[in-house]
């Protein structure tokens, strides 16, 4: 009888462990499906970044939604394996019972015959009782349920309802920024070049770009980043290459005819200027700088992460 309580035992953790696994990754699945529709299917209101967003490349977020749908799929398959495979589990359990039970009043039978066997029986139940135990000591050990098991898988989901990651991966002042008033002057844009950070970059290492760009007016739209001179600054924009943990900053140092002030760091600023390529001293390598005309307080751009 011993053996039969320790087999049932093992048979409620082994099912309370599927369950829970089934129950954690359906969760993680869905939350997957969840972080992608709540970037493209409706996403945050302007000014504001969804949380897949903030966390990888938007080159991954396919990837995160058919993870998602291929684990629940993988859910629905298992959580129907464990149902059919406890239908079977119960009815092997009523048919083990009703022979262990019959197996029971026939040795209850023997307990009258001759005492020359009684060594004999003592020995052999001696040992069967041994095998039980051992078996259902090794069951219990095997099949212990153990919650911490789910601590990494519940971690994700648990993130997820208390919308972390919800400040760009620590940077505040930039959310700060986006909750700002939006309205820009409409300025003229004839004869002004509207440059972005690549392509100031890439000019900057081809000697016809540099011929192309250099003396000519351009608009360059960032975030402001003294640089402890009172006339120089930079202005950056963070760029992701897989995920917002490694985001880095693209930079063009701006040259400034007066000292710059009221602005604090990683204001959103555009600032026009001329644009120029200074060689590294003792380096064959040019760095982009714009000889500053004027600068003014900008909206935030839509996407956090410069592609």
């Amino acid at each position: 009888m011993a053996h039969a309580h320790h087999h049932h035992d093992d048979q409620a953790a082994y099912y309370l462990e599927q369950l829970c696994t089934i129950a954690l990754c359906g969760a993680l699945g869905g939350v997957c499906v969840l972080l992608w529709l709540h970037t493209y299917v409706w996403p945050p209101p302007e000014g504001q970044f969804s949380m897949l967003s903030l966390m990888l490349d938007p080159r991954f977020h396919t990837a995160v939604l058919f993870g998602g749908l291929g684990l629940l799929a993988l859910v629905a398959v298992r959580a129907v394996g464990v149902w059919v495979e406890s239908g079977r589990a119960v009815a092997h359990t009523h048919d083990h019972d009703h022979d262990h039970a019959h197996g029971h009043d026939h040795g209850h039978d023997h307990t009258h015959c001759d005492h020359d066997h009684g060594a004999e029986g003592h020995e052999h139940t001696h040992a069967h009782d041994q095998v039980h135990e051992g078996e259902a000591h090794d069951h219990g050990h095997e099949h212990g349920w153990n919650p911490l098991r789910y601590a990494v898988l519940l971690l994700p989901v648990a993130l997820y309802f208390l919308n972390v990651p919800s400040k760009g991966l620590s940077f505040s002042e930039i959310h700060q920024t986006l909750e700002a008033g939006k309205s820009v002057a409409v300025k003229e844009r004839d004869n002004v070049l509207d440059l972005d950070f690549k392509e100031l970059k890439s000019a900057a290492s081809s000697s016809s770009m540099r011929e192309y760009f250099e003396g000519r007016t351009g608009r360059l739209k960032g975030q402001y980043v003294p640089s402890g001179q009172e006339k120089v600054f930079s202005l950056i924009r963070l760029k992701m290459r897989c995920c917002g943990a490694d985001a880095v900053p693209a930079d063009v140092v701006i040259l400034a005819p007066q000292p710059v002030s009221g602005l604090k760091s990683m204001d959103w600023v555009e600032v026009q200027g001329v644009i120029q390529f200074n060689k590294r001293a003792n380096r064959n390598e040019f760095v982009p700088v714009l000889q500053m005309d004027k600068i003014s307080p900008t909206a935030p751009e839509p996407e956090l992460y410069m592609q």
